[in-house]
């Protein structure tokens, strides 16, 4: 998958305080990972049980 965003709109989107990790560059590209963070199962789901 590719995507190509500017900063700005990386910032706008993730928002601007976002850690990343740069895997390799060099003069013209960046590679990078983040993680997103997700809600918790027990604030989106409830779950019942029985028998």
């Amino acid at each position: 998958m590719k995507t190509e965003m500017t900063l700005r709109e990386l910032s706008d989107e993730f928002g601007k305080d976002k850690k990343i990790r740069v895997l390799c560059e060099d003069e013209n590209t960046i590679v990078f990972t983040f993680g997103k963070n997700q809600k918790p199962l027990s604030e989106g789901y409830s779950f019942e049980m029985g028998m």
